[in-house]
C-alpha cells in the first residue's frame, strides 16, 4: 500500500505541481487526497506532501522547461550575489 501512495504522490508532483504557474501546496495536497480516495489508497498528510516536494529532484523538469542545456544558476540556491 505504501508503495502505491508514494507513486501517487510523485506522479501528482510531476503532473500537477511542477509547472511555471505552480499551484499552492494546499492545492497539490487536495489533488492528492482526491486521487488517493479514488485509488483506495490511504491519503498522506500535508506534512508528508511538503516533505516529498522538498525531496523531489527537479533537474529533469528544468531540462524540459529550459531546453537541452540547464541554465547556469538553476541548481544554485537564491541568496546574496557574490562580489
Amino acid at each position: 500500500m505504501e508503495g502505491e501512495q508514494e507513486q501517487l504522490i510523485r506522479a501528482k508532483i510531476r503532473d500537477f505541481y511542477l509547472f511555471p504557474e505552480r499551484p499552492t501546496l494546499a492545492a497539490l495536497h487536495r489533488e492528492i487526497l482526491v486521487a488517493s480516495h479514488k485509488a483506495g489508497v490511504p491519503p498522506p498528510s500535508y506534512k508528508t506532501v511538503r516533505r516529498r516536494v522538498a525531496q523531489f529532484d527537479r533537474s529533469p523538469c528544468l531540462r524540459n522547461d529550459m531546453g537541452r542545456r540547464k541554465p547556469p544558476n538553476a541548481s544554485r540556491p537564491l541568496g546574496k550575489a557574490r562580489s
